[in-house]
């Protein structure tokens, strides 16, 4: 049985998931949790003792599309070069966020790929 891009542990969700465990395990009250990749706004919002922080969370992506017609079929675009993308959204999301409230904590929660790392 093949699996899905969802059951990978690199998918955004479920790096989201292990950021959330993380903050729960150290206290964090958790706000917002978003589990639905379409879904606009930060993936992750959490306050402890009077402090708020913003998470935008990545996966890495497939090889291969997940959805729609090409479902199963290679992707033409290499997943380093896509994964470049991916952090360049996300950057540019918790920097929006941090000029809205100058206040907060803001972060990018990915899977530990060399080239994010990179």
């Amino acid at each position: 049985m093949e699996r899905s891009y969802e059951e990978e542990w690199f998918e955004e969700t479920n790096i989201g998931r292990k950021i959330k465990e993380f903050l729960e395990k150290d206290s964090w009250k958790i706000e917002k949790f978003n589990e639905n990749k379409k879904q606009q706004g930060p993936d992750i919002v959490a306050t402890k003792n009077g402090k708020k922080i913003v998470i935008e969370v990545k996966g890495y992506p497939p090889r291969y599309y997940v959805v729609g017609k090409k479902k199963g079929q290679p992707k033409p675009t290499h997943p380093n070069l896509e994964a470049k993308h991916w952090f360049a959204d996300a950057l540019l999301s918790v920097v929006v966020e941090k000029s809205r409230n100058p206040k907060i904590k803001v972060g990018i929660g990915l899977p530990l790929f060399p080239k994010m790392r990179n």
